[in-house]
């Protein structure tokens, strides 16, 4: 991913997984921007690691199952498979929408690939 791709993850990560933002972007490329996770901690978007860290990776996949396990309406969702070389991203309901990745170069980067374009799906049908 390029430097403006990692922002733009990190930041439909953050959405998605309900963190809020509490300031405007100044620019395409503002590492600056803070947000409000979870815990109530205060984070920029030049920590977040949406596109390296297992621990904020496994965030995001545990907020896709549990959110459209339960939703019958929307695209995507319900099951998160990594196995062998590819990562899956499965609906329940709408199995014809799954977005399915194969992954080359290593696992950490093949299922962030599969995050994405999930959740430019998610966004794109839910506006």
């Amino acid at each position: 991913m390029t430097q403006r791709e990692e922002i733009e993850f990190n930041k439909r990560c953050a959405k998605f997984i309900g963190w809020v933002k509490l300031n405007e972007d100044s620019g395409m490329l503002n590492w600056e921007s803070l947000y409000k996770n979870n815990h109530g901690d205060y984070v920029s978007i030049s920590n977040m690691k949406f596109h390296s860290d297992w621990n904020f990776i496994m965030e995001v996949v545990e907020k896709i199952q549990n959110t459209l396990v339960s939703t019958d309406d929307l695209i995507g969702g319900g099951q998160v498979l990594i196995f062998n070389d590819c990562c899956k991203i499965s609906p329940y309901k709408h199995d014809s929408k799954s977005v399915f990745v194969e992954i080359k170069d290593n696992l950490k980067k093949g299922v962030t690939e599969a995050i994405d374009k999930f959740l430019i799906l998610y966004y794109e049908n839910n506006k």
